[in-house]
């Protein structure tokens, strides 16, 4: 590397096209307010992997890494921005270029070595002449800001998120990061964003929003995964999503509409996955059919925990079936969450859950009709597998709901330790009941080897409406199952 001539100390004044203006590497970081010495000693590297096969090392790069000591012999950075890297016709290895757009700041060097990674607008600009400029990358994660999204609640940063997913997945996989702010994004009809395998979709919790714009009209999800092969590796957490339902006047979700298919308003899906969790993610306006779903009869490894939801009915039918939370497939988990339907919102089903082996467990549910739906599925054998404990359920029609899928019975489920308060003056139906067969099917087959225990069932006093009430209510045969100590 060329050692580079002091200008301030020389008197000689450089003629870079990029430069605004030229200070010590070491007094930028200072009057940036950062930690000039501890990001000097870091480990930084180039933004592109060279085909790394881990994710830190498609980061932090390997042979390509910077060390601190070459980074001291770097002792002069341009000031620039975006444009003007763009605009450079001399680069010079020798230099960092700092850029300063608001939410795109950071240390970008030319690699002359390069002359065929694609710009992706975040991590890697391209010059009119050629030149690559490579983003040094001094965190673990990418940010969704650097590929210029706003987050100012007016700007559409749709294709701004998609274009960070995809420049992550080229790299090898790692984090997009949301920091706090309102990502307005414009799905429409079969318009979404594509999530990829190993990018994960991190924020900083309810600050971080990913809200529908004002009448996006129909849609069909917000943030698809895969039909083919499957979504793997995900990690979707520390986000809000905001649907917007309220100012959305230009759709209409009816489950027997035959000119689209594209109106069912998924925040997320993935008809085939392999290791997807959703974590601490609050989905609040949710109005869609389902607001995660993940569906597949050969999926397995999914986990959705530690989530809010808060039920608010699109503009349709008025009563369009719809769960929160639908997963099919094997492995997965659904624990800790919260779910939330004011009176009138016709919610039908916070917890949906298909074929198993599935964990049910210590969520509170609070003016859905029902609170969980377990049904078989129809996989390459007949188990279910499926333990529900420690859930609470209150203000519901039917607390937990068992059923078949066709010939497929109902095997191996534990109902266990679960709170259920029913209150049918809210819901006015005709069946109140805790513990069913499921009654969205009229298929009778066995229940075999099902567990029902130390559950509370309370039902709400009727005086308006003349419904039937049952604790507990299985229509169909049964094999090797049981029934104690609950109470109504």
């Amino acid at each position: 590397m060329k050692e580079q001539m002091n200008p301030i100390e020389s008197g000689e004044e450089d003629s870079h096209q990029a430069a605004s203006s030229m200070v010590s590497r070491r007094k930028l970081l200072v009057s940036l307010g950062l930690a000039g010495a501890a990001a000097v000693s870091s480990s930084l590297g180039s933004a592109y992997g060279n085909g790394a096969s881990l994710v830190t090392e498609a980061v932090y790069g390997n042979s390509n890494k910077i060390k601190p000591k070459e980074l001291m012999q770097m002792d002069y950075c341009v000031v620039s921005t975006i444009v003007a890297l763009r605009a450079e016709t001399n680069p010079s290895a020798d230099l960092l270029y700092y850029v300063t757009d608001e939410g795109q700041e950071g240390f970008f060097r030319y690699d002359p070595a390069d002359t065929a990674t694609a710009d992706n607008l975040g991590t890697v600009l391209v010059s009119s002449s050629g030149a690559r400029f490579k983003r040094i990358i001094e965190t673990e994660y990418v940010s969704v800001k650097w590929f210029g999204a706003k987050g100012d609640g007016s700007s559409d940063d749709f294709q701004s998120i998609q274009n960070a997913i995809n420049a992550i997945f080229a790299m090898g996989g790692g984090t997009v990061f949301f920091p706090k702010g309102t990502y307005i994004v414009s799905p429409y009809l079969n318009k979404w964003i594509t999530l990829r395998n190993d990018v994960n979709l991190l924020g900083e919790g309810v600050g971080s929003v990913i809200k529908v714009k004002d009448n996006a009209g129909d849609y069909f999800t917000i943030f698809y995964g895969s039909s083919s092969a499957p979504l793997k590796n995900v990690r979707i957490s520390k986000l809000r999503f905001d649907q917007n339902p309220q100012n959305n006047l230009t759709c209409y979700i009816d489950l027997n509409r035959k000119d689209t298919v594209y109106f069912y308003q998924f925040c997320i899906i993935s008809y085939r996955y392999e290791n997807v969790s959703v974590d601490n993610v609050h989905f609040d306006p949710t109005c869609g059919v389902n607001s995660v779903s993940l569906n597949s009869n050969t999926g397995y490894l999914a986990s959705i925990t530690d989530c809010y939801f808060n039920f608010v009915m699109a503009r349709g039918t008025g009563d369009y079936d719809n769960s929160a939370i639908y997963v099919n497939g094997r492995n997965h988990t659904v624990m800790n969450c919260m779910f939330y339907a004011a009176p009138g919102q016709k919610a039908r089903g916070a917890i949906e859950t298909h074929l198993g082996q599935s964990v049910v467990s210590n969520n509170v549910m609070d003016g859905y009709y029902t609170g969980v739906n377990l049904q078989a599925g129809n996989g390459t054998d007949d188990r279910c597998d499926m333990t529900v404990s420690g859930n609470t359920i209150s203000n519901a029609n039917q607390g937990i709901q068992i059923g078949p899928y066709g010939t497929h019975p109902v095997k191996n489920v534990t109902v266990i330790g679960n709170t259920i308060t029913l209150t049918n003056k809210v819901h006015r139906r005709y069946l109140t009941v805790g513990i069913a067969s499921a009654g969205w099917t009229s298929e009778k087959t066995v229940f075999e080897n099902i567990t029902v225990s130390n559950n509370t069932i309370v039902f709400q006093e009727e005086f308006e409406l003349c419904s039937s009430r049952c604790g507990l209510l299985l229509r169909s045969s049964l094999a090797d199952s049981s029934a104690s100590s609950s109470t109504k």
